[in-house]
């Protein structure tokens, strides 16, 4: 109705939960990064509260779109109205799993097996409850015995529970105090000071297409933050209805006395007085793992009135300190993208709550640049000019080779699947973006691995990734995937070729192709040479993985060249036949460096690897 006239796109002040609205204010990012903590860590149960329409149910489906960008399975449960049967059929409803009957034994097999699956393929369970404070103390029990459902370290399935603080009262209660032993993360919502409620209003004004003239007038903004109080879902009733008088009345801005009628209208003047804005609780209350185990079992209870203020005060100090770090472990796991790049869904907290840039960098996010200003990640390749200037040669690759690409070898599809989510694990305890996949010897199947797990990461929604044929020697990726086989990494260290000019893409999948190029006697040399690790440098924060296939370990020096340009190192061994002591010297070359892991292959021995010719120069594979 108003839109027009205030030259936005769409109504800014719905009540709605949409997540692309959320304010991250300080307090928020805490909440969000302890959220994040907690599920990361497979913590078991993690407690969320907050004062009616301090924006929980939001900060809720910001997560959800997160944990879907982090492939986790969920369940959301958002009536909490349930007997105990009801409640399980939602559960196993959401989880997608079926049982052979409606006992509750036969629901608990079922579901522990799922959680079993879950865990083996690498994948994350959550539980969220909303509303949690309207769940009985019976449910809440059952709820309780479901984080039993572990592993001897970990927990198979995380749970996150949201509500009024009416909860937090109720697990007061000496029958719930089991259940209170069980939170090991708190994190809490609050109402927004005078400072973020202006920036509340102009942030929700601009996500919906304001142009920057002034819509409220700054005595208006300021009554809005004096009758809501700082409650972000009352601060929109305010501002719609402000918005549409204004509208009917033809004003522009908003004027302070239409805010002050909009509030007798909805008799706003009565509202109870609600808690001042605070970052944390105590740090006891809030990261268990964090505090001393004296100091949690003495929180269990309520906390003296004397202790009050040096929580609040240690309680901030201690969860800056941690929101900090968790930040500082997101950006080294998470891609520097630059901000044309980035997407509102890759990233727990797409955007900071202040634009001076000074808060947008929360876990993993980068300022976005104005107009004709360079990034200061400029140096990075751009993703839209990449896709623009590669070239697109339609491969056709080898059905027998590539494990997606037939029925009959769904099985073997399936464990590169468990190995992507086992790395994509691995990269949440250290930064791993650039993989090397290597061999004792020639005939492993390093190149099978590496154009499998490449296709498994690619064929996940909105995933890149590059794989690199780093065998100068005798290269046969090309062969495999049906692309050509220059210009390619040869052409681009000679200074023959630019990167545009050697990486090739799928124009389906976001599988992206750089061929070794023509074979050279001296790989070494070019490997070793300061274009490599530029290259490198320049393609991993565009893509989630990078996969360099690389020569044998033995009896060529390659790899060891290579490995010191990525971040971690895989190293094939085919299952039963690979000489022990062969295999151990191998690992021993990375071991202390950057070795990842092993990965069995128990893939048929190819003949033609003996066109290998131990790269004594002469016979190499040139098909």
């Amino acid at each position: 109705m108003y839109e027009k006239f205030f030259g936005l796109r769409e109504s800014p002040f719905n009540v709605n939960p949409d997540p692309r609205y959320l304010f991250l204010t300080p307090s928020t990012q805490e909440a969000l990064a302890s959220l994040a903590y907690g599920i990361r860590g497979r913590k078991g149960i993690i407690l969320l509260t907050g004062e009616v329409g301090t924006g929980k149910t939001t900060l809720l489906n910001r997560l959800l779109d997160w944990l879907r960008h982090e492939q986790a399975v969920t369940a959301f449960i958002f009536n909490t109205r349930l007997s105990v049967t009801e409640f399980f059929d939602c559960l196993t409803a959401d989880f997608g799993i079926s049982c052979q009957s409606p006992s509750k034994s036969h629901v608990l097999l079922g579901l522990n097996r799922w959680l079993l699956d879950r865990y083996r393929a690498g994948e994350t369970a959550v539980l969220i409850v909303d509303e949690a404070q309207n769940l009985s103390q019976q449910l809440l029990e059952e709820i309780r015995l479901l984080s039993n459902l572990e592993t001897s370290t970990e927990k198979l399935l995380q749970i996150v529970l949201s509500g009024q603080p009416e909860l937090e009262e109720k697990l007061k209660h000496a029958q719930l105090r089991q259940f209170r032993q069980r939170i090991t993360v708190r994190a809490r919502t609050g109402p927004l000071s005078l400072q973020e409620t202006h920036g509340y209003i102009a942030e929700r004004l601009r996500i919906a297409g304001a142009n920057g003239e002034p819509i409220f007038a700054p005595g208006a903004v300021e009554s809005v933050y004096n009758y809501a109080r700082g409650i972000p879902r009352v601060i929109n009733v305010l501002c719609e209805h402000a918005l549409i008088n204004s509208f009917a009345d033809q004003q522009r801005p908003v004027p302070t006395h239409l805010v002050d009628e909009v509030a007798r209208e909805f008799e706003l003047g009565s509202l109870e007085p609600t808690t001042q804005p605070t970052s944390t609780a105590c740090p006891e209350n809030t990261l268990a793992a964090e505090s001393p185990l004296e100091d949690f079992i003495g929180s269990i209870g309520a906390v003296p009135s004397a202790r009050l203020d040096h929580c609040g005060t240690q309680g901030r100090e201690r969860m800056s300190r941690i929101h900090e770090a968790l930040k500082r472990a997101e950006q080294e796991r998470a891609p520097i993208q630059s901000a044309n790049e980035a997407k509102p869904s890759d990233s727990l907290l797409a955007e900071g709550a202040h634009r001076d840039g000074g808060e947008w960098s929360a876990l993993g996010m980068v300022s976005p640049v104005g107009p004709g200003i360079e990034s200061p990640n400029s140096h990075h390749l751009r993703l839209d000019e990449l896709r623009r200037r590669c070239a697109t040669p339609g491969w056709k690759l080898n059905p027998d080779y590539a494990v997606f690409c037939k029925q009959s070898l769904a099985v073997c599809a399936e464990q590169f699947r468990t190995l992507r989510s086992r790395l994509y694990r691995l990269r949440d305890k250290q930064p791993v973006r650039t993989l090397l996949v290597t061999s004792a010897v020639p005939g492993e199947g390093k190149t099978f691995v590496s154009l499998n797990l490449a296709l498994a990461i690619a064929r996940q929604h909105e995933r890149r990734a590059l794989l690199i044929d780093g065998d100068l020697r005798a290269s046969r990726l090309h062969v495999r995937m049906g692309a050509p086989s220059a210009p390619g990494l040869t052409e681009y260290l000679r200074g023959e070729a630019d990167e545009f000019s050697i990486i090739q893409a799928d124009s389906k999948d976001d599988l992206f192709f750089i061929p070794a190029g023509r074979s050279v006697l001296n790989p070494a040399e070019l490997l070793a040479d300061n274009r490599m690790k530029v290259l490198i440098d320049r393609m991993a924060p565009v893509f989630d993985w990078v996969i360099v296939d690389a020569p044998p370990v033995h009896p060529v020096g390659d790899a060891g060249v290579l490995a010191g340009l990525c971040d971690g190192v895989i190293v094939v061994v085919r299952a039963k036949l690979t000489a022990y002591d062969l295999v151990q010297t191998t690992l021993q070359e990375f071991r202390g460096k950057n070795l990842l892991g092993v990965v069995l292959n128990g893939a048929d021995e190819e003949a033609t690897y003996g066109a290998y010719s131990y790269y004594a120069g002469y016979g190499m594979d040139r098909k």
